[in-house]
């Protein structure tokens, strides 16, 4: 998937960024007033609102997430709106594999990340959240 857009750019950025657990990379890439949002709200995971925020849910997810591969299947832009469908394919630092699927809403204020809206597999999330608690190998807690 290819796409040549400064946004799409500062996505696949995001992505480095994530698999690299570099956090202090997102204040360039970042408004101040960032939100993200995972959904389904069932999952129970709440939104973080402004940078510092963010970097620290971003963190707690990482912590359990050796390595992480984001590749888009999907690419719709539209102004400063890009949606896109992805997959993950990973490793948890426990070995297991990490593989989920996403949907996506990236919102840009000018060059600057402003909001993300992203849409999780959760029955696999909770799938790994159940081994974890059964003390299954391979598995982190999520």
């Amino acid at each position: 998937m290819t796409s040549e857009s400064k946004h799409w750019k500062t996505i696949l950025n995001l992505w480095k960024i994530l698999d690299a657990r570099s956090y202090t990379q997102l204040d360039d890439i970042l408004t101040e007033d960032f939100s993200l949002t995972v959904l389904p709200a069932s999952m129970g995971l709440p939104a973080a609102r402004g940078i510092d925020e963010a970097k620290k849910f971003l963190n707690s997810l990482g912590r359990n997430i050796q390595d992480l591969n984001l590749e888009a299947t999907e690419v719709i832009e539209m102004g400063d709106v890009i949606v896109t469908h992805y997959h993950s394919n990973g490793t948890l630092v426990s070995g297991g594999p990490y593989k989920n699927e996403y949907i996506a809403i990236y919102r840009f204020k000018g060059d600057l990340l402003f909001s993300v809206v992203e849409m999780v597999d959760s029955k696999y999330l909770s799938e790994i959240r159940s081994q974890k608690k059964s003390g299954a190998k391979g598995v982190a807690k999520l």
